[in-house]
Formats: structure tokens, C-alpha cells, sequence
């Protein structure tokens, strides 16, 4: 055997296979997070999520209202900064007028008008939808969140006024669903983690009514 070939062989005896991490009671399982072996009855509902397992409420989230850490949806630029702390802001290349800011390293994120075009926030602009992704850890006093099975919000709000549904083999899975609550409407979505759905909240969205 060639000494290229011997060299090879070892540096992959020494490198550790980089595997994602994935949820708890999930399994990387051919390039996706699963809840168990493909062919072996994942534990799954009809709509294709995990069992639910609230996280403990902290309080941050308040979903029916449409707030997040103290900011919310339609409040004034000021008002956010004041709850969550200066914003990262950039003009928009795709929506006129507009300028969209981040907190939180990109996990709470919303947009306003901007009319000047000078990437800051007109100072009568209002928060245009809370946009909630991976890396926020605020939960409601009931325990939904970011990371919690889509089964959790069925428990707790019922049945949605709109699902969003995909076909993923045999499932006739939910993939995104709409709640118009009295002081909000929620978007939650399983986002593609790894090319792949989870049956988890990877995303939610919150408008005031």
C-alpha cells in the first residue's frame, strides 16, 4: 500500500466524524434531524410532530399580545430600542422605503419605514411584525417557544385557522400554522434544519391586531 494512501487512512482513523446536533429526541439520520430510525414507527402524530414538551415559562414571550422581552409589534422604534437596547439596522434593497433592524444577534428582528433612505427608522415608524428565529430563548407562561414540538401549540391555542402542510412520504405534515388571537395573529413554521422538518417551532412571527 502506498505511503499517500497509509497517510490518508490514518488522518481519517484520527478525525472524529462531524455530525449536527440536533433537538433533544432527535436522531441525525441520513442527513436529517429524525425522531427515530427510518421504517420503525416515529413517534409521530398525524401531522408529523413529537410528542410536546413545554419548556418552563419565563415569561419573555408573550404570544397573545404580540410582544417579545417588552417589545411589540406596532410599537415606535423609540419604544423598541428602549425595551430590547440598541438595533442593528440596514436599508432595504428589496422594500422601498423600508429599513430592517436586529436584536439579539439576528434572533428578534423587524422592519420600519424609511423614507429618508438613510438606513435609520423614521422617527413616527412603527415595528412592522416581530420575526422570532434560532437563538431566541424567550417562552410564554405556557411554555411555547422557539425548539418546542408544533404539537405544544395545538395543545395550547387548539386548532389553527390555517396549516400549511407538505407531503413528506406517507405524513400529511404541518409545517406551518396561523392563529389570529384576540391581541395577535401568530405565524409558527418548522423551518428546514439540515435540508429536512422536524415537527419543532423554527420560526414565529407575531402582528398585533
Amino acid at each position: 500500500m502506498g505511503r499517500s494512501l497509509m497517510s490518508l487512512l490514518l488522518v481519517a482513523a484520527l478525525v472524529p466524524a462531524c455530525t449536527p446536533s440536533c433537538p433533544p429526541g432527535l436522531e441525525y439520520i441520513d442527513g436529517q434531524c429524525r425522531s427515530g430510525t427510518p421504517g420503525e414507527g416515529l413517534d409521530l402524530d398525524e401531522r408529523g410532530h413529537p410528542p410536546c414538551a413545554l419548556e418552563a415559562g419565563n415569561g419573555r414571550l408573550d404570544i397573545d399580545m404580540g410582544c417579545a422581552d417588552g417589545a411589540c409589534d406596532d410599537a415606535l422604534y423609540a419604544d423598541m430600542v428602549d425595551a430590547l437596547g440598541p438595533a442593528s439596522c440596514d436599508a432595504s434593497d428589496v422594500i422601498s422605503e423600508t429599513t430592517f433592524c436586529d436584536w439579539q444577534g439576528g434572533a428578534l428582528r423587524s422592519h420600519f419605514d424609511d423614507v429618508d433612505l438613510d438606513g435609520v427608522p423614521d422617527p413616527d415608524a412603527t415595528a412592522r411584525g416581530l420575526y422570532l428565529s434560532e437563538g431566541y430563548d424567550g417562552t410564554s407562561p405556557d411554555g411555547l417557544g422557539l425548539r418546542v414540538s408544533l404539537a405544544c401549540f395545538y395543545d395550547v391555542y387548539g386548532e389553527p385557522d390555517e396549516e400549511d402542510r407538505v407531503k413528506d412520504g406517507s405524513l400529511d405534515r404541518v409545517i406551518g400554522m396561523t392563529y389570529r388571537l384576540d391581541g395577535a395573529t401568530l405565524y409558527v413554521d418548522d423551518e428546514d434544519l439540515l435540508d429536512g422538518f422536524d415537527g419543532h417551532a423554527g420560526g414565529m412571527s407575531l402582528f398585533a391586531n
